[in-house]
């Protein structure tokens, strides 16, 4: 059974829904029937799909107030590298939901890349928080 659950970044002022299927095909197929367009998913291991992509049949939509997108993985497939993969997809998506578009996060680490890892680290760390007890990881 598919389970999901929310995690937030307080300092994007965004959350995330993520899914957990029950196999690596279920979470292709359920993909590429929400978004159409992701339909070359052989090598995909886990997905993010942020709102700002998705599509009404009209184009793309914008995406609803404080709604990052959901963050899909599959239950025969977890490890700590794809859990930790796709944050990073979802926390470029929340630093672009904040308007800024452009992750270019400079030379050193300086207020952008800094605001970004507090992103990175806030949805990591609920991810891995709800995560616990809730499904086994691969080790």
């Amino acid at each position: 059974m598919t389970q999901s659950f929310t995690i937030r970044s307080q300092t994007a002022g965004i959350w995330w829904t993520v899914r957990i299927h029950d196999s690596l095909d279920q979470m292709r197929a359920t993909a590429t029937r929400h978004r159409p367009r992701d339909n070359d998913l052989d090598n995909t291991m886990g997905l993010c799909q942020p709102t700002n992509y998705w599509e009404d049949g009209n184009g793309l939509c914008p995406p609803p107030h404080n709604y990052g997108g959901i963050i899909r993985y599959a239950a025969d497939w977890l490890d700590d590298e794809v859990f930790l993969h796709e944050i990073v997809h979802a926390a470029a998506a929340s630093y672009r939901h904040m308007g800024r578009l452009n992750v270019n996060l400079g030379r050193d680490c300086g207020r952008n890349e800094e605001l970004f890892a507090h992103i990175y680290g806030e949805l990591a760390a609920d991810l891995l928080w709800k995560l616990r007890g809730r499904v086994k990881i691969a080790a």
